[in-house]
């Protein structure tokens, strides 16, 4: 045949292939055809294996003769065994022979045309799925950790309240008064943790609080410890202060109250000035009551008063300055 290197091309496909005239009329199919629709060549016609109405197949390969651009149509076709299947059609105008004809092919419409598109999806899609999984599984193992915190800060009050009920008990029964003053002070402590504690659970934050809220909380728990001896003044910023800073920070800032109250309570008129400030870098607590003053060299044991104060600082890696301007001043710096 004069055109045997082209149809050979065509027996490559491994779809259905026809050259056909502008009525049908089958110049060429290739293997693939042959093998499903029989030995259909030159003087068959497509419509033969086409499933009426043939209408349709005629206006498909008048368009396609318009264009050397395959153009999309669909046909339902007649295999050898008289099966019908329907088949998704691309259609492109050729010139054989000097003869306008229209090269049809016939891709399976349950065939995939993208085997490698195909298998990237299965696969993105496996992926989603197991990404999927992934995230319920850690947004259940979070709401899990969540209770369990909450549960964590609940034993937590309940203890501390317990603790502070059986001091409060032992403090009622014991008839020393130094006794009973060292009880106070370890229940005013222990107030003022709790009250930290439960800042620090109704926060959303897992790493810090607000330094105004954390202020006014340590001021108010003070306030319930040492009736109505001192007036306070508080201001803050409301900045983010860090739970490891805030703990000691709390005990500190108790203790200085409580001093302010034995001193500066004593009189009338008695008041005490609270400042946390940010100063970006390093905070900066300060301390102010009225009364008067500390003596030059103050005496007290090592882990109360104004020595566990001290004590903190270090801790905290703050600096601490005392001096008496109109009362006692304590400046707490620190860089957390």
């Amino acid at each position: 045949m004069q055109h045997e290197p082209q149809h050979a091309l065509l027996d490559v496909l491994d779809e259905p292939a026809f050259v056909v005239d502008l009525t049908g009329g089958i110049a060429f199919s290739n293997r693939a055809a042959g093998s499903l629709f029989g030995s259909a060549d030159r003087g068959g016609s497509l419509l033969d294996l086409v499933e009426q109405p043939h209408e349709a197949l005629i206006h498909f390969l008048w368009r396609c003769s318009g264009t050397s651009h395959p153009l999309p149509g669909a046909a339902t076709l007649r295999d050898t065994s008289g099966a019908l299947t329907r088949f998704r059609l691309r259609g492109a105008r050729i010139r054989m022979e000097n003869t306008p004809l229209v090269f049809v092919r016939c891709l399976h419409s349950q065939r995939d045309q993208f085997p490698i598109l195909a298998a990237k999806i299965r696969e993105l899609n496996a992926e989603i799925h197991q990404r999927r999984r992934i995230q319920a599984a850690l947004e259940e193992s979070l709401r899990s950790n969540e209770v369990l915190l909450r549960e964590l800060h609940h034993r937590v009050k309940n203890n501390l309240q317990m603790l502070i009920a059986l001091m409060a008990g032992a403090q009622r029964e014991t008839s020393s008064v130094e006794a009973r003053l060292v009880l106070e002070e370890a229940i005013q402590r222990i107030t003022a943790l709790g009250s930290l504690q439960r800042l620090m659970h109704e926060s959303q934050d897992l790493k810090a609080i607000s330094s105004s809220s954390f202020v006014h909380a340590i001021c108010d728990a003070t306030a319930t410890t040492i009736s109505d001896r001192l007036r306070m003044e508080v201001h803050a910023d409301d900045s983010e202060l860090a739970h490891d800073a805030a703990v000691p920070l709390a005990l500190i800032l108790n203790e200085l109250l409580t001093n302010a109250a034995k001193h500066a309570g004593c009189r009338t008129g008695g008041s005490v000035r609270v400042e946390l400030f940010n100063q970006n870098p390093g905070w900066e607590l300060v301390v102010h009551d009225n009364g008067p003053g500390l003596p030059p060299d103050p005496k007290h044991r090592r882990f109360s008063g104004l020595g566990l104060v001290s004590g903190l600082c270090r801790q905290l890696g703050a600096s601490l300055d005392i001096k008496n301007d109109d009362g006692a001043r304590f400046v707490i710096r620190f860089g957390r």
